[in-house]
């Protein structure tokens, strides 16, 4: 029987299905396992399949934004991905759930909040959004985790951003933002636990990260997204190198991947060659329409012959940004 997400993908067009496609494969527990031991403290070179017994419930994860009024069934404790909080815009988080902290108290849980981000320039700073997720995290604790003033029952939260198709120079990274006590005028002990929200980014390469342990995350990450990975390939890697046992739910989602990708590489880049020749022609204005467009032609010629946008940049004497803005224009619209 298909599930509300599986009959929404059904119904929506490829880019709405390879999103909520994507979403579904991070919100496999294993894949959570993973991602916890890569960049969440307190889980740190524990064996992701020891992490599995801390994941309270069935991740809940949302796949397209739902009507305001409307809530999402929640599966793990009472939590939703739907974030509402009087006289503010609700928030829909792609993938939230619990676990429980095994440094500590079999009680003391962390929240834990991924988004999957395809455009790392949307017209804002992300890091932003990030620490914005992360407070209504907190916030949204109110009355359910804690009441009153009883403000020590807050849980920790974590916001985890995969992002894709960052520009060169961040790839295979993964940056964390957090709160520090800093000491200003003398010296002052630890004045309670003010380590509240952890905002945390992954930046995952276009092409595969070959098998070094400080990329352990991003290999396997890049193993689910990365174009041009056939189904073998992708089984293959997930099963010798991370151990993960391919059920039929798995294997089919992968195969949709591979399905999807690939259509949706060619739509891009006849989509993002159109947008870019226009945004290159509004530039080419100032200069002379042609020596615009000439020189948009360029970089997607530069692009589609492997080069890097650091390069591409150096070459026709505009910034990454500018590169970035052509290249991957129809994401940022």
């Amino acid at each position: 029987m298909l599930g509300r997400i599986d009959r929404q993908m059904l119904a929506a067009g490829p880019e709405a299905r390879y999103d909520a496609n994507a979403k579904m494969l991070l919100g496999e527990k294993i894949i959570l396992a993973h991602i916890l031991a890569g960049c969440v403290e307190e889980f740190t070179d524990m064996d992701p399949q020891v992490i599995l017994e801390y994941i309270e419930g069935e991740p809940e994860v949302s796949s397209v934004p739902v009507e305001p009024g409307m809530t999402n069934s929640p599966h793990i404790r009472g939590i939703s991905t739907e974030d509402r909080v009087p006289y503010e815009q609700v928030v829909f988080y792609d993938i939230r759930f619990y676990v429980r902290n095994p440094k500590m108290d079999e009680n003391v849980g962390i929240v834990i909040g991924i988004e999957a981000q395809k455009s790392f320039y949307p017209g804002y700073d992300l890091v932003t959004r990030g620490i914005y997720y992360a407070a209504r995290m907190i916030s949204s604790q109110m009355g359910v985790e804690f009441t009153g003033e009883n403000y020590n029952q807050i849980k920790k939260v974590y916001s985890i951003w995969i992002c894709m198709r960052v520009p060169k120079k961040i790839e295979n990274t993964i940056t964390e933002f957090a709160v520090k006590q800093n000491n200003v005028v003398g010296k002052q002990g630890n004045l309670g636990r003010y380590d509240l929200f952890r905002c945390i980014f992954v930046c995952l390469s276009d092409e595969m990260t070959g098998q070094r342990e400080e990329v352990r995350l991003h290999r396997l990450l890049e193993t689910l997204f990365a174009d041009g990975i056939s189904l073998s390939e992708r089984r293959n890697i997930l099963q010798t190198e991370y151990q993960i046992t391919m059920t039929e739910e798995l294997e089919g989602r992968l195969n949709q991947m591979c399905n999807l990708g690939e259509g949706l590489a060619e739509r891009w880049m006849e989509r993002g060659w159109k947008e870019g020749m226009e945004k290159g022609m509004r530039q080419g204005m100032q200069q002379g329409v042609q020596q615009g467009v000439q020189q948009t032609r360029t970089i997607f010629r530069l692009f589609m012959s492997g080069e890097p946008e650091s390069m591409i940049a150096e070459k026709t004497g505009k910034s990454e940004q500018e590169i970035h803005d052509i290249l991957y224009g129809s994401e940022e619209a």
